[in-house]
């Protein structure tokens, strides 16, 4: 990635196409950087600060509240980092996520991003740090291998590569 570049690795959405969630990675030379936002019932975007990751694996974790005063808490290696509260977006439930490099990509962005596992839960922190691995994972760009298709994963389960 050129310095001062983003990209989105994760959407979560309303429906097949309202956005409602997501995780930017971005890189400010000499630092990788993760960031998250949700959108309210106005469909106005509140977004996290950035935070800087190196190149070793990570574990980036999120936790998304539909209410009145609905939320978005992020952790990155078990330490939370972010949570952004009164966010009235009473309106919005999400009911399929997209994960991998799915908007925004730059011809200066090149390599792979490592994404080792997914897990998603109604009601309980999962606590990748220690745990099984339910991650967004190893945000790590390697030089001059090429993106592969971003898998789509539906709330039923179904991957599909586009």
């Amino acid at each position: 990635m050129t310095t001062g570049t983003t990209h989105t690795v994760f959407y979560g959405y309303q429906g097949t196409s309202t956005l409602v969630l997501r995780v930017d990675f971005g890189y400010t030379a000499p630092n990788f950087q993760i960031r998250a936002g949700l959108v309210n019932t106005a469909s106005t975007w509140t977004n996290t600060s950035w935070y800087t990751i190196t190149k070793a694996t990570h574990y980036i974790e999120f936790d998304w509240r539909a209410a009145a005063n609905g939320g978005l808490t992020l952790w990155i290696d078990g330490v939370q980092k972010a949570n952004l509260t009164g966010v009235n977006n009473s309106n919005r439930l999400v009911d399929m996520v997209r994960l991998g490099p799915v908007a925004g990509i730059t011809n200066g962005t090149r390599g792979v991003e490592y994404f080792d596992a997914f897990s998603s839960h109604r009601r309980s922190y999962i606590g990748g740090f220690h745990s099984q691995g339910h991650v967004l994972a190893d945000l790590v760009a390697l030089a001059s291998a090429v993106p592969t298709p971003t898998p789509t994963l539906s709330a039923t389960g179904a991957n599909t590569v586009p």
